[in-house]
Order: C-alpha cells, then structure tokens, then sequence
C-alpha cells in the first residue's frame, strides 16, 4: 500500500530545563522546572528541516555566541515567531511534557497556550502504540522499581540513532548549571569562560539538537508504519483459486481449513516480495522479486494470490504458502523489505505479523 497526504508543516519541540529542587510529577514537574533552552525544528512537505535554538534563561544571553541561529526570547516570543499560524499544522513533542511547560509559563498568552495545545501530538502516545505494533524489538529501559521507560532516547536508538560519545552518560540539566555557574563567576561573559564551561554549553546545544531531529525521524517513521498497519488490516488478501478464498484479518475461512487438510497442514503465511516498505516499484521489478521469492520458498506449496487494499490502491501480486512456519515465513518476508505478513492455523484465524525489515 502506498501512502499519500503528509501534512505541509510539523514542528518539533524540545526543552532542556534545570532539574526541580522539589519532587513532583506530570505537570507538577513541569510547573517546578526552569526551562534554559527550546530547540525548535520545522519540516515541511519535502522534508526540508531547519532548526531554531531559544535561549530562555536570560543568564545565559551572552551565550548565544556559541552557535548560529542562536537567539534569546521570552517563551512567548519565540513560540510566536516560530511556530507555524496556518491551519492546524502539528506541533509534535516526546510526551506531555513540554507541553505542560508552555502551560505552565503565565506570561505565554491564553490564545497562544490554546493554540499549541489543539495542536499538540504526544509522540510518546504513538510511539508507544508502534512499539506495540509493529517494531516489538526496540528494547527499552527500566528504572530503579524495574518498570519500563519509554524514553525517546530507546526509540531514537530503534532507528538508529545513536547519541555521541562525549554526549553520555546524558547530563543536560548538570551541563546547564555548571555554565550558569561558571557565567555566574565571571560576569555573565561567555568568551571569558574556560575551556570545559564551553564544552559543557555546546553538549547541552548538541543534546538539544540531536533530540529534536531524533523526535522528528522516530514521529515520521512511527506515523508512516502505523498508517500502513492500518491499511494492511484493512485489506482482502485473496487466494487466486478458480472459486477465490477471500482471507480478511481474524478470519478463518472453512474453504481455507480444508485447503490445508488437503495438503495435509496446518499452517500457512500470505507472503509478498512487491514494493519492499510500501515504496512503489515498477511492475516488472516487483515480478522478478516475486518470482525470486517463489524460488526461496520452493520447498513449500505456493498458491498465487492478491493483496486487494479497501483504498483502492493497485493489488499487490502475493503468495499463499502452506505448512510454513511463522518464524521461517516473517524471515523470508523481511528478507524482502516488508512491513507484515498475514499468518494463520486450522484453528486460528488470519493474524498480522510485524517482520521487522532493517531501518533504511
């Protein structure tokens, strides 16, 4: 299935705050926190990016110096220069978090704090759901109690991201005071400070940078992939019988269970090689990679079939193979770059398995 219809603009925010000196959760938390720095970074429909840094913390004012596009706002400032005005474009953060500190911040204007607020997608929410879905193997944390954290670091990691060496163990909040305090010790003159005082500013810029494009790839990946999910359970995969066998998700047709005692097993896969990650490829490259995929499973009946999406999309030339295993079939299909691959038994109906293909 091929998808189209992205958004014209989605913005990604990010803060790095100094750490609460009080315990407190949600938007507690957030209300306790003394945010230094907003990156914020627009993409638009042809995945052009650019990203802004914000100085929040005026101590830090004679820091901007460090890099371009540097600036130092209001809270309200900056979200009013730089967040998109028209429509309802998205304005996508890692939790409810930052969200909250834009709420939190009396001085942001109540027809701004609304505006981000019907705007605002919680990443976390879909991240988690896509975890769930369709990449079960991202490994996740735990804390101290063993419970699991989703954090986006774990996600970013999923898709291959992984942060630089100078920037872990990541300290954000610590790189933020040991600056204060250093500019604090010298005037508030940033060119004055030593060496480690820059360096430590500079892993807070870097961390903040990597966590806003690391947000915008894990959000774009997890939106395409779920959708996707979406539409492949809404397909008919049909098995190209003289009388077809239609297969819907959670069905268990009476003509397929015969089928299989037929042939005298009990397990079958619906298996294509066309379009590897839902990228349309031309017709005859999607026949040669079907006809390879036919030469891989050789030693297993194969029926032709169809993947016939409810959107209207061009099917998808498929395979139903019988008496293969789940764990041989998901490989074989990742082999082959795709997304899932629909699964069944005599006794159970048709399910939606995530192969996994590697991140491109």
């Amino acid at each position: 299935m091929i998808l189209e219809g992205w958004p014209t603009l989605t913005t990604y925010i990010d803060f790095e705050c100094l750490a609460s000196t009080r315990a407190a959760a949600g938007r507690n938390k957030a209300a306790a926190a003394h945010p230094v720095l907003l990156g914020v970074l627009s993409e638009d429909n042809a995945a052009r990016t650019e990203l802004h840094q914000v100085i929040l913390d005026p101590r830090l004012a004679s820091a901007r110096v460090a890099a371009g596009r540097l600036t130092v706002e209001t809270l309200g400032a900056a979200l009013d220069r730089l967040l998109p005005e028209q429509g309802r474009a998205p304005i996508v953060s890692w939790s409810t978090f930052d969200l909250d500190v834009i709420e939190a911040d009396r001085e942001v204007s109540a027809a701004l704090r609304h505006s981000v607020r019907t705007r605002h997608i919680n990443g976390l929410t879909i991240g988690r759901r896509w975890r769930r879905l369709v990449r079960p193997s991202i490994a996740l944390p735990t804390d101290a109690e063993g419970a699991i954290v989703h954090e986006l670091k774990a996600y970013m990691r999923g898709v291959g991201i992984r942060s630089p060496r100078a920037l872990t163990p990541p300290r954000p909040a610590a790189w933020a005071r040991y600056v204060l305090d250093r500019l604090a010790a010298n005037d508030g003159r940033y060119r004055s400070l030593e060496p480690a005082a820059k360096t430590a500013w500079h892993k807070l810029l870097e961390y903040n940078r990597l966590d806003c494009e690391g947000l915008r790839v894990v959000y774009t990946r997890a939106v395409r992939e779920l959708a996707l999910w979406d539409a492949y359970r809404h397909t008919t995969y049909v098995v190209a019988l003289e009388d077809p066998i239609p297969i819907r998700i959670g069905w268990n047709p009476r003509r397929l269970r015969r089928l299989l005692q037929a042939h005298n097993v009990s397990t079958w896969a619906f298996i294509t090689a066309w379009n590897p990650g839902s990228v349309a490829l031309p017709d005859a490259e999607n026949a040669r990679r079907n006809e390879a995929l036919a030469g891989d499973l050789r030693r297993w009946t194969l029926i032709e079939g169809q993947g016939v999406g409810d959107d209207g999309t061009a099917p998808e030339g498929s395979f139903l193979v019988l008496g293969i295993g789940r764990e041989v079939a998901v490989a074989a299909a990742r082999r082959y770059g795709q997304l899932a691959i629909v699964c069944g038994t005599l006794e159970t109906g048709a399910e939606l398995v995530p192969c996994e293909p590697p991140m491109r």
